[in-house]
C-alpha cells in the first residue's frame, strides 16, 4: 500500500538490500525517505541505510544525478561530517529502492539540544560547536559541495561532544526534485538564503547563511523569524527584514559575535563573509577570553541515528583551533580528491638524523627510514609555533629570512635562530599567499581583503598596497629579473605589476573559474596560470598571449631548466609533464590525500610535495622515486618552500606550525 508522499509501504525489518545489508529498526521518516538502523552482512559493522522516495527512484535522470551526487559526498573525508559508504538499489516489492548506506551514529541532533537551552546555549560551547561545523563546511565546499540545507537537524552531536553535519548529497537531490515538480526551491524555509528562495544560483555563502540562522538560535535560544505568519511571511522576511541584533534578546554576548552572525545573515551574498575560514577565524576571536569560561555541562547525548565519519583519526586539539581545515582559494586543488580512492603508497625513503632540538617537540614522529637507491638524509632542525594556522610559506634570498602566513598577519623569521624577527600588519582578512623578490628586497603578500601588499622587508613597512583585484588574492610569483610581479584570484583574472613601482601592467582574463596557482618559468618569457576548474593556461608574458591550455591541475612548479612542469593528478599523484612533448613522463605516487603545493629545489634534482595526508614528500626527479617522507605535522600541509641553495625545506600547515628540515 502507498503512502500518500508516494513512497510506498514501510520497509520491514529483516529485509536484506542487494544480498548485503539487512534492516533493523527503524529510526525515522521524512520528506526524503525513511531510515533505517541496520547491518553491513559482509563487514559486520552496523549502519544506517535512508531509503530514497518510490517517487524518486523511480525517474532515471534523478537516480543518475542523486548517483552523482552521492559518490561526491562519499569522497568527504573529515570528523565532522557523516560518511557515506555505499549508494545502490535493489526492488522491493516491485517497486524500485534507491538507498544509502552511512554511517550509524550515537547521540542527537542539535534541534533536540537546544530545546533544552531555551536561553542559548553557553558562548563557550557555542562557539566551539559552531567551529566545529565550519571546519567541516570548509572541507565540503573547498571540494565543491554546498549542503544547501543546514539546519539544526541536519547537525548531529555525537556521544563524546563532536558535531556533525549530516545529509550531505540528499539536499541538492531535494532541490533537483522540487525545481522540476513545482519551480520552488528546495530547503528549510527558517534556513533559507535569499538566493535559494529566488532560484538562483547557489554557493558555500549559501550554506553560511544557513548557518548564520542556527547560530543565531544557538546563541539566543531563538529564531530571529516571525514564525507565527506562515511558510509566505517567513520567506518573504529573508529576503526583505533585518534580523534584529543578538544582543537586544542576550544581552551578555560579546559585540564582535553579534556583528559576525548579523553579517552571516547579510542579504547579498557578496556583503557576507565569503567562506567559512575566514567565519571562523573571527568567530574564534569574537570568543577570545574573558568569553571563554568553562562551558555549563550540556545533559549526555542519548541514543539516536544517523549516518558517522572515516576511520581516519581525527587531528588532535593541538591541531585543530577554532578555524578551518581548508579555504576555497589557492588551496583548493581537488581535482585528485573528487571520487579518489588511495594508491598504494610506493616504497619512500631516507636517512634521519635528528639535531635534537629543543624547539621540536620529542613526542613527535619523525621521518620514516626505509631503504632507497638514492640516500637523501633529512634532519628536523626546527618548529616554529606561528599562532595560526599557517597559509604560505616563502625564503628570502639570504636564506635566513622566512615569512609564514598566519590569519591576517604575516610574520618574518630568523631560520637559523627560529625567533620572529617582525611581525607585519595591515591586511584586513586571511594573508593567502607571499613572495619574495629574487633580489629579496620585496616581500608581496596577497590577501581575502583583495590587495596585494608590497613590503620592505628590512625596513619593516609597506611600500605600496595594489587595489586592483575583486576577489581574493590567491597566489603571486615575481618574475626571475624581479621586474614583473603576476598575482592569481578568485576574481578569475590575473594581474601584472610593475614590481617597482606597484603600477599595473596587465590583466589576463579567459580563465574559466578561480585562479589558484601562478607561476613564472625560469627564463621569465612563459607564465603559467592554473584554474579551478582544473585547466592551466599558458601565457607569453611579452605579448599577453594565451600559447597553450593545458588539462593540467594545480599546484604548478617550473623545473629550474624550463622542460618540466609538476602538477596536481588524479588519486593523489603528482605529474611530472615535458613542455616541449606534452607528455606525462612520470606519475609519482604515495601521497594519500590532496596535493597542495610543490616546490623544485634549485638544481633541480628534487621535487618537495606538500599534501593534506599531513606529510611533505622529496622526489628524485629523474627517476620518480620517493626519496624521503617527512612527518610531524599533526594536520594538512598547506605550503611547502626551499631556501636559494636547497639545504633547507620549510613546511607550513593547519597545526599552525611551519617546520624547518635540513636536506642533505
Amino acid at each position: 500500500m502507498k503512502s500518500r508522499d508516494g513512497r510506498g509501504e514501510l520497509m520491514r525489518s529483516g529485509l536484506e538490500l542487494v544480498g548485503r545489508y539487512r534492516l533493523e529498526t527503524p529510526l525515522g521518516r521524512g520528506g526524503m525517505g525513511e531510515v533505517w538502523q541496520g547491518v553491513d552482512l559482509r563487514l559486520r559493522r552496523q549502519i544506517a541505510v535512508k531509503i530514497l522516495p518510490l517517487t524518486v527512484a523511480a525517474d532515471k535522470t534523478t537516480v543518475a544525478r542523486f548517483r552523482r551526487e552521492a559518490e561526491i559526498a562519499a569522497t568527504l573525508n573529515h570528523p565532522g561530517i557523516t560518511t557515506v559508504y555505499d549508494v545502490d538499489e535493489d526492488q522491493y516489492a516491485d517497486q524500485r529502492l534507491l538507498f544509502l548506506v552511512m554511517e550509524l551514529m550515537k547521540g542527537r541532533d542539535l534541534a533536540a539540544v537546544l530545546a533544552g537551552h531555551r536561553g542559548g546555549l553557553p558562548i563557550a560551547q557555542a562557539t566551539e560547536w559552531a567551529a566545529q561545523v565550519l571546519d567541516a563546511l570548509a572541507v565540503a565546499h573547498w571540494q565543491g559541495v554546498v549542503h544547501r540545507d543546514i539546519k539544526p537537524a541536519n547537525l548531529f552531536l555525537v556521544d563524546g561532544g563532536r558535531m556533525k553535519i549530516c545529509d550531505f548529497g540528499i539536499a541538492r537531490l531535494a532541490d533537483a526534485t522540487k525545481i522540476t515538480a513545482t519551480g520552488s526551491s528546495a530547503g528549510t524555509p527558517l534556513y533559507m538564503a535569499p538566493e535559494q528562495i529566488q532560484g538562483r544560483t547557489v554557493d558555500q555563502r549559501t550554506d553560511l547563511y544557513a548557518f548564520g540562522c542556527v547560530l543565531y538560535e544557538m546563541l539566543t535560544g531563538t529564531t530571529w523569524l516571525d514564525t507565527d505568519s506562515g511558510v509566505g511571511s517567513i520567506l518573504y522576511q529573508h529576503l526583505d527584514r533585518a534580523p534584529e541584533p543578538l544582543r537586544s534578546v542576550r544581552p551578555g554576548l560579546p559585540a564582535r559575535l553579534d556583528t559576525l552572525v548579523l553579517e552571516l545573515l547579510a542579504k547579498r551574498p557578496g556583503d557576507r563573509p565569503q567562506d567559512a575560514a575566514t567565519v571562523a577565524e573571527r568567530l574564534h576571536a569574537s570568543a577570545a577570553p574573558p568569553y571563554q569560561t568553562p562551558a555549563e555541562a550540556i545533559p549526555a547525548p542519548t541514543a539516536d541515528w544517523t549516518p558517522a565519519t572515516r576511520a581516519e583519526p581525527a587531528p588532535s586539539k593541538a591541531a585543530a583551533p577554532a578555524v578551518s581545515t581548508a579555504r576555497i582559494g589557492r588551496r583548493a586543488l581537488l581535482l585528485g580528491g573528487l571520487g579518489a580512492t588511495a594508491l598504494a603508497a610506493v616504497p619512500a625513503a631516507m636517512l634521519l638524523s635528528d639535531s635534537g632540538d629543543e624547539s621540536t617537540p620529542p613526542a613527535e614522529a619523525g621521518p620514516t627510514v626505509r631503504p632507497t637507491a638514492r640516500a637523501v638524509t633529512v634532519t628536523r632542525i626546527g618548529v616554529l609555533h606561528c599562532g595560526g594556522w599557517v597559509e604560505a610559506v616563502a625564503f628570502g634570498s639570504d636564506g635566513r629570512t622566512l615569512a609564514t602566513c598566519q590569519g591576517h598577519t604575516v610574520r618574518l623569521w630568523n631560520a637559523a635562530t627560529r625567533k620572529t624577527t617582525a611581525t607585519l600588519t595591515g591586511h584586513k582578512k586571511l594573508v593567502e599567499a607571499a613572495a619574495f623578490s629574487p633580489d629579496g628586497r620585496i616581500l608581496a603578500t596577497g590577501s581575502a581583503d583583495h590587495t596585494v601588499r608590497l613590503w620592505d622587508p628590512a625596513g619593516r613597512k609597506t611600500k605600496a598596497t595594489l587595489t586592483r583585484h575583486r576577489d581574493t588574492v590567491s597566489d603571486l610569483a615575481f618574475s626571475p629579473d624581479g621586474r614583473i610581479l603576476a598575482s592569481g584570484s578568485y576574481d578569475k583574472t590575473v594581474r601584472l605589476w610593475d614590481a617597482a613601482t606597484g603600477n599595473a601592467v596587465a590583466t589576463l582574463g579567459g580563465h574559466p573559474d578561480w585562479i589558484n596557482a601562478v607561476v613564472f618559468s625560469p627564463d621569465g618569457r612563459t607564465l603559467a596560470a592554473g584554474s579551478k576548474d582544473g585547466s592551466t593556461r599558458l601565457w607569453d608574458v611579452a605579448t599577453r598571449k594565451i600559447t597553450a591550455t593545458l588539462d593540467y591541475a594545480a599546484p604548478l612548479a617550473f623545473s629550474p631548466d624550463g622542460r618540466t612542469l609538476a602538477t596536481h593528478g588524479l588519486y593523489h599523484t603528482i605529474l611530472l609533464r615535458n613542455l616541449a612533448s606534452g607528455k606525462t613522463t612520470a606519475a609519482l605516487t604515495g601521497h594519500t590525500n590532496t596535493v597542495s603545493d610543490l616546490a623544485f629545489s634549485p638544481d633541480g634534482r628534487i621535487l618537495a610535495s606538500g599534501s593534506y595526508d599531513r606529510t611533505a614528500r622529496l622526489w628524485d626527479t629523474a627517476t620518480g622515486t620517493s626519496v624521503a617522507t617527512l612527518t610531524g605535522h599533526t594536520s594538512f600541509i598547506f605550503s611547502v618552500a626551499f631556501n636559494p641553495d636547497g639545504t633547507t625545506l620549510a613546511t607550513g600547515g593547519w597545526d599552525g606550525t611551519a617546520r624547518l628540515w635540513k636536506i642533505q
